[in-house]
C-alpha cells in the first residue's frame, strides 16, 4: 500500500485497488472506523508498499454503555 492509499484507507468509499478486478464499494475500514469509536475502541492500519497490511482493532476494556452514549447524542441534538 502506498503512502497516499495509507492515508485515504478509511475515507468512505475510497478503493485503492482502481482496476476493478476486486469486487467491493469502498465500505469495508470507514464502516470497521465508526463501529469501534461508537464502542469507545479504534482502528489503526500498518502498511509497507509491496507488504501485507494489517488492521488492529484496539477495544476499552471497560467502555461506557452504548445505551449512555446513545442517550447523550439524543440529548445534545434535542438541545
Amino acid at each position: 500500500m502506498t503512502a497516499e492509499q495509507w492515508h485515504r484507507a478509511f475515507e468512505r468509499y475510497y478503493r485503492a485497488d482502481s482496476s476493478g478486478s476486486i469486487p467491493g464499494t469502498g465500505l469495508g475500514l470507514s464502516l470497521v472506523q465508526e463501529i469501534m469509536h461508537c464502542h469507545g475502541g479504534r482502528a489503526t492500519l500498518s502498511s509497507e508498499p509491496g507488504q501485507v497490511s494489517v488492521v488492529t482493532l484496539t477495544f476499552l476494556v471497560n467502555p461506557a454503555p452504548l445505551e449512555s452514549q446513545v442517550a447523550g447524542w439524543n440529548h445534545a441534538r434535542h438541545h
